[in-house]
């Protein structure tokens, strides 16, 4: 298996590795190396080998500006002739910079990740995402090896690619596909997004669902007041997830600011300087002591985490065509957690939350829509307790469980 991330938070990629595991397949997975990661463990039935990307040259820089020595006080006077546009242009090139390294960080990758993934003899080579893809052809091709595609998201329609970047990335794909024995994507919208691009028929499902455990509670759910020092009586409120400016959960600001019995909980892998500033933003409102931002929690105990809340939200943006078709795990998390849960009015979101009544959806475009969309779930206790009860019963469903039969099916047709 390749797969460009560290490998650290994908729970969908641990799920299969385990699966074709326990199924009899001696599983090897290429990742990307990350300073607190070891290059090589055992996790899981799966070994895994971690390849650096960085370019030699970032090091260097790097290495450059954390010795550069800081900039003398400046004063509050009126900037010099063309100082904007002295600012627009460093602007312009730290974007351009920002693009030429990610260029460079794929190229190490590939080079790294072909080189890694041949060392030894294999029958299947899984390629997760479309940035994994020409390598895994390669790889695919010189090892004699069967060529599988797990395409996670819809890669070319992700937020932030440029109208270039997105026509690349379709060249890329349609190339490839020919090759490509069999192939599986995370949404039902991402599958027909993916076959409307590509005019082909649209592709398996296989959704990034927990394991099913019958009683996530069993095992004890912590206490989220004690742990984070928030107040007895404040309901939880909880995202699950990134936290990262693409994801802006500015939302959750004004959310706590009207829910005056809430407290936000934001738990995930985050970036520290977007951290600092909703933490900032949360004292310019008055709203510090109802909120907080705690480390994601291993991948095994995030049901059990997510059973402490008391709804779980999905506050996404229409940012892209990904997005908006997306169905992330952790409106499962929450399902499986036995919580309601509260989303963007997307199609696979809304779906989800209609079919298996769960919880609600609010227009991610109307201020105040998220606040009434929480009450509209938390302020009757007798649908509370309805939908927690839908939840338990649609976990019985929606399991890794069903969804690995249909993970072995395609990997094992036409092979074993």
């Amino acid at each position: 298996m390749l797969l460009n991330n560290p490998f650290q938070h994908d729970s969908r990629v641990l799920k299969e590795g385990r699966t074709l595991h326990r199924a009899g397949y001696d599983v090897r997975l290429v990742a990307v190396a990350a300073d607190d990661l070891p290059r090589q463990e055992h996790r899981e039935g799966i070994r895994v080998m971690r390849v650096d990307r960085q370019p030699r040259t970032m090091r260097l820089v790097e290495w450059l500006q954390a010795r550069r020595p800081p900039a003398a006080p400046g004063g509050s006077g009126p900037a010099p002739p063309g100082g904007a546009r002295i600012v627009g242009l460093a602007a312009r090139a730290r974007i351009l910079a920002g693009r030429a390294y990610g260029v460079m960080a794929w190229l190490r990758f590939a080079r790294a990740g072909l080189r890694e993934t041949c060392r030894e003899p294999a029958e299947i080579v899984l390629s997760h995402d479309l940035d994994t893809l020409p390598v895994a052809a390669v790889a695919a091709r010189r090892l004699g090896a069967r060529l599988l595609y797990d395409s996670h998201e819809v890669f070319a329609e992700l937020a932030g690619h440029t109208p270039l970047a997105r026509r690349r990335w379709l060249a890329v794909e349609r190339a490839l596909l020919p090759k490509v024995e069999s192939m599986w994507m995370s949404s039902p919208g991402h599958a027909e997004v993916f076959a409307r691009n590509h005019g082909v028929p649209v592709p398996p499902v296989i959704v990034n669902v927990p394991s099913l455990d019958p009683d996530p509670r069993a095992a004890g759910v912590p206490d989220l007041h004690a742990e984070l020092g928030l107040a007895d009586g404040l309901r939880i409120v909880l995202y699950i997830g990134g936290v990262y400016p693409h994801r802006p959960l500015d939302v959750l600001l004004e959310a706590a600011a009207e829910l005056e019995d809430c407290a936000m909980v934001i738990m995930g892998p985050a970036l520290p300087k977007y951290v600092d500033e909703l933490r900032e933003r949360a004292r310019g409102r008055g709203i510090a002591k109802r909120l907080r931002i705690a480390p994601p929690v291993p991948i095994a105990d995030v049901v059990r985490y997510a059973a402490a809340g008391d709804v779980g939200v999905i506050p996404f943006l229409n940012t892209s065509l990904n997005n908006f078709h997306g169905l992330p795990n952790k409106i499962f998390e929450y399902i499986a957690a036995g919580i309601p849960v509260v989303a963007s009015d997307f199609p696979q979101l809304r779906a989800v939350i209609d079919r298996y009544d769960v919880g609600a959806t609010y227009d991610p475009d109307r201020p105040g829509a998220l606040v009434g969309a929480i009450r509209e779930v938390l302020g009757d206790q007798a649908r509370l307790a309805e939908l927690r009860a839908n939840a338990t019963a649609a976990a019985s469903e929606l399991n890794w469980e069903v969804e690995s039969r249909r993970l072995l099916e395609l990997v094992d047709a036409n092979g074993r």
